[in-house]
């Protein structure tokens, strides 16, 4: 599932951004902000440079994630702009997680339209470039905006073309016989690389992989704060992998459950308890009698626990009385409910970050427009289950809370 959460933030930073450009270019042009009057005061004023470039990238990538699943945009693609894009994440709210998610799914995009190709040539265009064909700024935002250059130089044929787009093509060619199609090869070569090491290896690469895939991204200009943001989600999602692969999970218990000594109940108690047992489950299979409630489950685990029942046959109780969580229905409250749990597993599986996120999309639901309600909710809804795929089937933290239960 793509992270809508991530784009949402992301678009908004953008919007935000390019409205503050947006009035200092107008303050200076005394004009509408429209690409052929920055262009005419690009020729006269260099120090307009910078801030038109970083303005042109931020609405370039506001109109691919506005568009990410429009097919008529499938073509839309961030090449030479990982350093702009990296600007970006770095100046934004976004968390690393977040940060993470849009690189690759960007990444990612790029590698669908065959970006890794051996045989294809690929130019990379720049202002520079561009200014030297004599392609106005103006021409190339239209046939950007309607993903048509493209299929200018690609897909169509010459009888196809009118005049104006044959004489685009033919400017663009002009460039690529003066141009070192080194560059466009190298973001090809590192696009190949990230594909197999990550992408087509997303559960098996290892600590050496992720050496080579932080150099690909470093490669293609991505900078080095996010770089160290996505070395951190690799080395985390590498470490729960690997802990769950072996079922070993690092839990903490207080110094009292340590020092726990062993309790010994009368002849008298011992049949007490098995007849209050009997009540609810069937001492030989653990197959509960009834449908129980989850307090009642706890009940029983916590008097089989107290007539010296083996540990693996409890966790059968546990087993046999699962329910499924509503966690569409209901993502807060069940969130609420396995809180406990979570933080029991917290470290060993070291679900800080995830369970950050949770909070931040739940204190947006309180926030959130009437329209904005269900969109947090399926996004809490999303995490969560992903932290709950994560937690083990051991029944550790259930077989610690029945030792200490005690009935209401």
């Amino acid at each position: 599932m793509r992270n809508n959460i991530a784009i949402k933030k992301l678009i908004e930073f953008l919007e935000y951004k390019m409205n503050d450009i947006a009035q200092t270019l107008n303050m200076s042009f005394s004009s509408d902000l429209k690409i052929e009057d920055i262009e005419k005061e690009l020729e006269e004023d260099e120090s307009y440079k910078s801030i038109v470039h970083e303005y042109g990238f931020m609405d370039r990538l506001v109109s691919l994630l506005s568009n990410i699943d429009d097919p008529h945009y499938k073509d839309d693609v961030i090449t030479d702009d990982f350093k702009d894009l990296s600007d970006c994440l770095v100046e934004s709210p976004l968390k690393k997680n977040e940060r993470f998610d849009i690189v690759m799914m960007l990444i990612k995009r790029n590698i669908d339209n065959n970006l890794t190709t051996d045989d294809r040539n690929i130019l990379i265009l720049d202002g520079p470039m561009l200014s030297k064909s004599g392609i106005s700024l103006e021409i190339l935002d239209k046939l950007v905006k309607k993903n048509k250059l493209n299929t200018i130089m690609n897909e169509m044929s010459e009888e196809e073309l009118t005049a104006e787009e044959k004489e685009i093509k033919e400017k663009i060619f002009s460039i690529a016989k003066d141009t070192d199609l080194s560059i466009g090869e190298k973001y090809a070569k590192n696009h190949k690389i990230l594909e197999q090491l990550y992408f087509n290896n997303i559960d098996g690469y290892d600590s050496e992989d992720i050496k080579s895939i932080i150099l690909a991204l470093k490669n293609i200009s991505i900078s080095d704060e996010i770089c160290d943001d996505i070395e951190y989600i690799l080395n985390r999602n590498l470490t729960r992998r690997v802990k769950k692969q072996k079922r070993e999970v690092t839990v903490h218990f207080s110094d009292s459950n340590k020092k726990e000594s062993k309790k010994y109940i009368s002849d008298k108690e011992y049949k007490e308890i098995k007849k209050e047992l009997k009540k609810y489950i069937d001492l030989y299979t653990m197959m509960p009698t009834r449908d129980l409630s989850e307090e009642e489950v706890m009940y029983c685990a916590n008097l089989l626990l107290k007539i010296g029942t083996e540990e693996n046959l409890v966790k059968t109780l546990f087993f046999r009385s699962e329910k499924t969580a509503n966690i569409k229905g209901n993502p807060i409250g069940t969130y609420n409910k396995i809180y406990d749990k979570l933080k029991f597993y917290e470290d060993g599986l070291l679900l800080q970050e995830s369970m950050a996120v949770v909070n931040d999309y739940i204190r947006e639901v309180f926030i959130s427009t009437d329209d904005d309600y269900y969109f947090w909710k399926e996004q809490i809804a999303f995490e969560l289950t992903n932290i709950i795929n994560m937690l083990p089937k051991s029944y550790k933290y259930e077989i610690e809370k029945a030792k200490t239960y005690s009935k209401k």
